[in-house]
């Protein structure tokens, strides 16, 4: 993404570029790990019937990556980085309020995790602000 950004692409090109590239990546994946495993079991129609869930889950992905290179290019990797741990943190607590099982050495673990990434990205704050000044 910063080479992107030093060369003065904006999201949308950067997506331009990174999609094809990311497409292919996972096409050539799933064709290696799923495909034989369809053909085998005689599976392929399955994908003609739930052809519109895997555009939707396509469309959510480009919505996603440019959102992230907007958020990058806005404001900084360290706020992307910080949404997404509170994304991830949201998804654990709504998970855990719904009954998901967990064990409190998780929770511990996971706590420590946050912490340590909310205490890393206030001295990475304060380093900035007093470069600025």
């Amino acid at each position: 993404v910063l080479f992107f950004i030093i060369r003065g692409f904006n999201a949308f090109d950067a997506g331009y570029y990174l999609a094809p590239a990311v497409a292919m990546c996972c096409l050539l994946t799933s064709m290696a790990i799923e495909w034989p495993g369809i053909i085998q079991r005689q599976q392929v129609w399955l994908l003609c019937t739930q052809l519109h869930l895997l555009l939707a889950s396509g469309t959510i992905g480009i919505v996603v990556n440019l959102s992230s290179l907007l958020v990058i290019k806005y404001t900084s990797s360290l706020l992307a980085k910080l949404l997404v741990i509170v994304r991830s943190s949201a998804l654990v607590l709504f998970f855990i309020i719904r009954g998901e099982d967990f064990t409190w050495l998780q929770m511990v673990g996971y706590l420590v995790t946050i912490t340590a990434f909310s205490g890393y990205s206030a001295l990475k704050a304060t380093e900035v602000e007093k470069e600025q000044d």
